[in-house]
């Protein structure tokens, strides 16, 4: 990768975080999603950057790729976990990221296999380990402590103007590849 790509993602990658931390604090019971959606947009561009695609809200159930349209009233209820999937974009090169919030204990497990299975799953990605290999640590990772992973969503490569380009890193084994 050439300076100037690695530039851009880096200030990306800046612009995403202090996004993130901004919004974190933002998400509370009785918030409107669309509320969330249209701040985290309009702090990406003030922070000089491009949304790489619609703020995502997920409550409860839906697990990704929710987002808010003009006329949605939908606010965050009480007793719920939620999901904000948030990407920035410099010139095409895109950061994507990710955090859960929840307003109930019971949520509480939940969030920590989650974060606890991204983390073994970065742990080990290296170059020549095997995409099958890296699945299989997430799902036990989520199988050990009780939970099922959600067999449609996956880890995914970036590139410039592609969110989900190349390779995928699936949440269980038996559907990636070898």
């Amino acid at each position: 990768m050439d300076r100037e790509s690695y530039e851009k993602y880096l200030l990306a990658g800046e612009i995403v975080d202090k996004v993130k931390k901004i919004v974190y604090e933002k998400v509370k019971v009785g918030v409107s999603i669309l509320e969330i959606c249209e701040f985290v947009e309009s702090e990406i561009k003030r922070l000089g950057g491009q949304p790489a695609f619609p703020c995502n809200v997920c409550v409860n159930d839906i697990a990704a790729h929710y987002t808010a349209l003009p006329e949605d009233r939908t606010k965050i209820p009480k007793d719920s976990i939620v999901k904000v999937d948030i990407g920035v974009h410099i010139d095409g090169f895109i950061v994507d990221t990710a955090f859960t919030k929840y307003f109930s204990p019971r949520f509480k497990g939940l969030s920590d296999i989650a974060r606890e299975s991204l983390e073994k799953a970065v742990e080990i990605i290296r170059d020549g380990v095997k995409v099958k290999s890296v699945s299989e640590a997430i799902e036990k990772t989520i199988t050990a402590a009780g939970f099922m992973p959600i067999e449609d969503l996956s880890g995914h490569q970036l590139k410039q103007y592609n969110l989900h380009a190349g390779i995928n890193i699936p949440n269980v084994a038996r559907i990636a590849p070898n």
